[in-house]
């Protein structure tokens, strides 16, 4: 009779010390975003933030030599918003160092400081959102974002969340969108963010 042995996924909860690794990846994935042009530093705090706060999760996928992707989130977004703007001035040499890099960055800087300050607690008692989950490149194709992205709903569910919603470009990201549809998310809406951009909202319920 043949054993079957289980293979186990080496996804695992970060330590503060994965952090330039993930900021790296961070960067490498999402060459052009917004936050990506707040700078290292920005980042480096931002998933601090993330692994620091009581509801946050935080997980990586251990390579043999390095971390291969990363998936960050937090239970009771609002929560976590509010401990950001509780961080202000730990934030803002960061930003306006980017800011004076790239004086552009200004008015995006201030509309997501204003949308963050808007969201609704009411909606994020029990809600989780995944903000942002990447692969290095180089490991592209091999089953890594799925394997986090299960891993992330197993954490939220463990800590109470009753759904997980997250939101990514509705133009021209066809592959992100059917990973999502393909983990059982599914699309709540379509709404225009910065300057038009359009934006697909996804949610899964716990089961």
């Amino acid at each position: 009779m043949k054993v079957h042995q289980a293979v186990t996924v080496p996804v695992r909860r970060a330590e503060k010390e994965d952090i330039p690794q993930i900021v790296a990846i961070h960067q490498e994935a999402f060459r052009s975003s917004f936050l990506t042009g707040l700078g290292e530093r920005f980042l480096s705090h931002y998933y601090g933030l993330v692994h620091e706060y009581s509801g946050g999760i935080l997980l990586v996928r251990q390579g043999e030599a390095s971390i291969e992707g990363f998936v960050a989130g937090f239970l009771n977004p609002a929560g976590f918003y509010r401990r950001m703007r509780r961080e202000a001035m730990g934030l803002a040499m960061p930003v306006l160092s980017a800011v004076g890099r790239q004086p552009g960055l200004l008015c995006r800087v201030i509309y997501n400081w204003h949308r963050v300050g808007r969201f609704s607690p009411s909606r994020s008692a029990t809600c989780c959102e995944l903000s942002s989950i990447a692969v290095s490149p180089k490991r592209f194709g091999k089953g890594i974002g799925k394997s986090l992205a299960t891993a992330f709903l197993d954490e939220a569910w463990m800590i109470g969340a009753h759904y997980v919603y997250l939101t990514t470009d509705a133009d021209h990201n066809e592959f992100a969108n059917e990973f999502y549809l393909g983990l059982g998310f599914e699309r709540r809406r379509c709404f225009e963010q910065y300057r038009g951009r359009r934006m697909n909202e996804y949610a899964v319920c716990r089961p």
